[in-house]
């Protein structure tokens, strides 16, 4: 499956997905609703990557169930999840028989295997060492970003987790808060037609604990027998610092001086 967000006014392909599908894609109907279910979802997921947020969108199709179920809200609890993230807001549907669908259903089975395998193997590539050293070979992560951190630090108390706290605060206004919940849904989800009490309240425990990562019964922190990566960094570092920077722009990295961060104790729970 392939799937792709374009601009509206100049055709523009903005960003592309696809999708090796769990099952065969053949003639049988009763997966049609699935696929285009998954379809939509991964449409939204792009809109997120690609940083679009509050936005109304229309959705156009031949097949009339998925299009009952994404405007009646009753889709899935993922659905719901990012349409609140975004702020995406269905406008409208409209149904157009298949016979007329020749946007898609215009294009020939050769066009459509053409266009798959391309996406394919784009999507297969493996990125290697190299491709990392073309990306960036030249980037410093700002001084200035450095000492904003170093000052944060010191006006924290050289106290690291509230350090953390109050960069997670500055990024509340974006988060899936039980409050944003409320405002949107009501306070027992009434005001969203077609969801459950389930869905309402594993929301809410998403909200309120958010999401724990998956981790295997075996995992066990390690500080001692670390991975040799150093090597790995000192050759990737403009790449890798460039990565950080962004995270950093985002408000999900800190940066710490030597001295301080030899000042603090930092525990990880999380498998890396």
């Amino acid at each position: 499956m392939g799937v792709g967000l374009y601009e509206v006014t100049n055709n523009r392909l903005v960003i592309y997905i696809a999708l090796q599908l769990p099952f065969t894609v053949d003639n049988d109907s009763s997966n049609q609703n699935t696929m285009e279910f998954t379809a939509v979802v991964l449409g939204l997921l792009l809109a997120w990557r690609a940083k679009l947020s509050n936005f109304y969108y229309d959705l156009h199709g031949d097949n009339k169930s998925s299009l009952a179920w994404a405007k009646s809200d009753k889709a899935n609890i993922i659905f719901t999840t990012i349409s609140m993230h975004l702020n995406a807001n269905l406008a409208e549907t409209e149904h157009i028989p298949g016979v007329l669908n020749i946007v898609f259903y215009g294009l020939t089975n050769d066009d459509i295997m053409t266009a798959l395998k391309a996406a394919h193997t784009a999507a297969d590539e493996y990125y290697t060492v190299r491709h990392a050293l073309a990306w960036n070979t030249d980037f410093v992560i700002p001084i200035e970003a450095i000492e904003a951190d170093s000052t944060l630090f010191q006006s924290c108390g050289q106290d690291f987790a509230a350090m953390c706290r109050h960069k997670q605060q500055l990024l509340a206004h974006n988060r899936l808060l039980p409050e944003r919940i409320f405002s949107i849904c009501g306070p027992t989800g009434q005001r969203i037609p077609g969801v459950t009490t389930h869905d309402f309240n594993t929301l809410l425990e998403f909200a309120t604990n958010g999401i724990t990562p998956l981790v295997s019964p075996g995992f066990k922190p390690e500080s001692i027998n670390v991975a040799p990566l150093r090597d790995r960094y000192l050759k990737l570092h403009h790449t890798i610092d460039k990565l950080l920077h962004k995270l950093y722009n985002d408000g999900t990295m800190i940066f710490l001086r030597k001295q301080d961060a030899l000042r603090t104790s930092f525990e990880s729970t999380a498998p890396r």
